[in-house]
């Protein structure tokens, strides 16, 4: 499948990169380390201090202000990348791989046999082509 050292795949998460970046994608400001053990208690504060500066290499995660956290004066990060755009970007990457089977075509329709309203994500496409068209022109 995809090499670990191609660059293409630089936007790839491991697993505990993922469940790092899940507690930050579901909180609404920055957070601190320590807080991230108490949202998912599978992960160690040694996990997550490692992990976080592998975020912050990958330009996932920066360093938004130093804050106090008890008497302790503390880091608090943001994320850089949200988790619609990391989620587009695994779309794209797994449909480049999927097109080297099957047509563009079969992927759309393997994702709409997913969708639970296809007559809502019908009208959204049709609209995303339409509006895709009048760029086109431009």
């Amino acid at each position: 499948m995809r090499s670990k050292n191609n660059p293409e795949n630089s936007y790839e998460l491991s697993k505990r990169e993922l469940d790092v970046m899940n507690v930050f994608w579901a909180q609404e400001g920055p957070v601190i380390a320590s807080d991230i053990p108490k949202v998912n208690g599978s992960l160690s504060i040694n996990t997550v201090q490692a992990v976080i500066k592998k975020l912050i290499q990958k330009k996932y995660l920066k360093i938004d202000e130093i804050v106090y956290s008890g008497t302790v004066l503390t880091r608090s990060y943001l994320p850089i990348v949200t988790a619609d755009e990391y989620a587009k970007r695994q779309i794209q990457t797994d449909a480049s791989f999927l097109c080297k089977y099957t047509n563009k075509i079969g992927v759309v329709e393997a994702l709409l046999d997913a969708e639970e309203d296809q007559t809502q994500l019908l009208n959204d496409l049709e609209e995303l082509v339409k509006q895709r068209k009048k760029n086109l022109k431009k």
